[in-house]
């Protein structure tokens, strides 16, 4: 599902930029270099502006786990049979 959302996301971006890149040269038989380096800037500034505001929502989003967990504990969750099996190495 995540997948799906991100290719989603990405192809709206794309879509988008192009719109507003479009929109700011207008007319692309009388436009100038200089109108298309413009309306790059302008559609890189938009999207710049999004990804910022997007990052700050996922920044406040994602909380911290309230205690710390130590390593050792970490390895033992992901594997539980490890732990066993060093002790019974071990002795």
């Amino acid at each position: 599902m995540l997948s799906t959302f991100r290719m989603v996301g990405g192809s709206l971006g794309v879509v988008v930029t192009g719109a507003i890149f479009q929109g700011a040269v207008g007319d692309p038989e009388t436009a100038t270099p200089l109108d298309f380096v413009d309306a790059l800037g302008h559609a890189m500034t938009v999207s710049g502006v999004v990804a910022l505001g997007g990052a700050a929502i996922a920044a406040m989003a994602i909380r911290a786990k309230g205690k710390h967990v130590g390593v050792e504990a970490t390895e033992a969750a992901a594997n539980p049979a490890g732990e066993l099996a060093a002790r019974e190495a071990a002795g």
